[in-house]
């Protein structure tokens, strides 16, 4: 599980770069507080599952989608082992 903030109203979305290790279980959800006003942003939630074991980097980029050949306005990186 990846938790990350985000905003889906600027038209912004974490989205992963394939990796054959970890598999996207589903779409990710999105979350925003109750209490926050229009606009507020949330947390992006994505779920992987491991299709063996050894060692990897999970690469995901904040981006538009519509907007190819842009670099990402936000990456993460998280080195992920699986035994």
């Amino acid at each position: 599980r990846v938790n990350l903030s985000a905003n889906t109203s600027t038209g912004y979305t974490w989205q992963a770069v394939p990796n054959t290790l970890l598999q996207p279980q589903g779409d990710p959800t999105y979350t925003r507080p109750a209490d926050a006003p229009p606009g507020a942003g949330g947390i992006q939630t994505f779920l992987f599952t491991p299709t063996s074991a050894g060692a990897t980097t999970l690469n995901m980029g904040y981006v538009r989608p519509w907007e190819t050949g842009v670099a990402p306005a936000k990456t993460f990186s998280v080195r992920v082992v699986v035994e």
